[in-house]
């Protein structure tokens, strides 16, 4: 039996990175056993110390949801073996782990303590400037009702927790001030909160995630037609792949858990960080939600974003979608207009290629009007019509 550590981070180690990393150690010398294997020998006997395998690729669900709030986008995993867990070289290789995590901007996770040691800053976001016109991206995923069931919270928050533990809802409640705290019940809490709630439960999060609302599943919010989530976020981080790909993944597996017929992910910019919130106003670009205030659907959004996700009620229309912008997932189609977050050039978004009568179109309004009010589509999918 062994002592192990595993280094999780973002990215690989050169050799010359490694071998920097194993000298930091007082006597400490490497000699490579394979071209993912080395032996570290210590003392001037040269006694072997530990081991050290890797680097091995990681796929998302390979990574600890622990070890996930700490490093963004950890990549590979580094083990270091000790062969006799009583020995005394343990500490020379949990000493040598972190040096090689913290080069890395990685993590240690000892499985012996279910223990985290991480200096790791790559989930750290700065607040917006407060003088400064800031841009958010909202994340919209729209159910039928009859589709939900009663986990969809709790797939929803396991999700988060994996890919963008940020967007947690730290906070929770139908109505300011938000009573709830994640703190105290944890996703259980969070759960019962929401299997009570008839209307939406809005939440507060921690940066890049601004906070959120989902749809409440109380049982006088069953006769609803629609159900929905959204987060935002600050628009600037996504800019970094490692970032933008967290998001993506959380994207299309909350669209394909819970299930969602419709998700999109829209840019909007023009507004203002207050130091505790963003606010808009009549200069602000405002997300356009397709399902009105009175459960209608309006149809696909009048004007394209950045990302969309198409299921079931739009499954003979994705065929039109070019393949380089269109990625088949488990129950839909992923649609991308560019790699960073923009607000799509007409020939380039949904409009470019989908049937112009799926589109709600922008209705006359008042100067002070917001959201925008919208002209339904003249063309809506069977399912999504009102039911008598």
């Amino acid at each position: 039996m062994s002592y192990d550590l595993d280094v999780f981070a973002p990215r690989e180690a050169s050799s010359e990175v490694l071998l920097e990393v194993v000298a930091g150690g007082r006597g400490l010398a490497p000699s490579r056993n394979g071209a993912r294997s080395w032996t570290v020998n210590r003392g001037s006997r040269g006694a072997s110390s530990f081991t050290i395998e890797g680097p091995f690729e990681l796929e998302p669900e390979d990574v600890p949801s622990a070890v996930e709030a700490s490093v963004l986008a950890a990549k590979v995993l580094y083990q270091f073996i000790v062969e006799d867990p009583t020995d005394s070289e343990v500490p020379h290789a949990t000493r040598c782990a972190r040096r090689l995590a913290e080069a890395l901007d990685g993590a240690v996770l000892d499985p012996q303590k279910d223990l985290v040691w991480s200096r790791s800053t790559t989930r750290i976001v700065a607040s917006p400037p407060k003088s400064e016109p800031a841009s958010e991206l909202k994340a919209m995923w729209f159910c039928l009702r009859d589709d939900v069931g009663p986990d969809a919270a709790r797939t929803l928050l396991r999700l988060v927790e994996r890919y963008l533990p940020e967007a947690m809802p730290r906070r929770f409640g139908g109505y300011e001030p938000l009573r709830g705290k994640l703190t105290d019940g944890g996703i259980d809490g969070f759960v019962g909160a929401w299997s009570e709630e008839d209307s939406t439960v809005f939440t507060t999060a921690t940066l890049p995630c601004l906070g959120g609302a989902i749809s409440g599943g109380g049982a006088s919010g069953h006769p609803r037609t629609f159900w929905h989530v959204s987060l935002d976020f600050l628009a600037e981080p996504f800019r970094d792949p490692a970032w933008r790909d967290a998001l993506r993944s959380l994207f299309i597996e909350v669209a394909d858990a819970l299930p969602a017929f419709y998700a999109s992910v829209e840019l909007s910019e023009g507004h203002r960080w207050t130091g505790r919130k963003m606010v808009s106003d009549l200069d602000s670009d405002w997300p356009i939600s397709p399902v009105s205030r009175d459960q209608v659907w309006s149809g696909l959004p009048p004007v394209d974003t950045w990302w969309s996700w198409l299921g079931g009620p739009f499954e003979e229309y994705v065929d039109r979608l070019p393949i380089h912008q269109a990625e088949p997932t488990v129950k839909g189609v992923f649609f991308s207009v560019e790699d960073e977050p923009v607000k799509p050039d007409e020939d380039r978004g949904l409009h470019a290629w989908l049937p112009a009568g799926l589109f709600s179109t922008f209705a006359p309004v008042s100067f002070w009007q917001r959201p925008l009010p919208l002209n339904p589509a003249p063309v809506v999918p069977d399912v999504l019509r009102p039911q008598a």
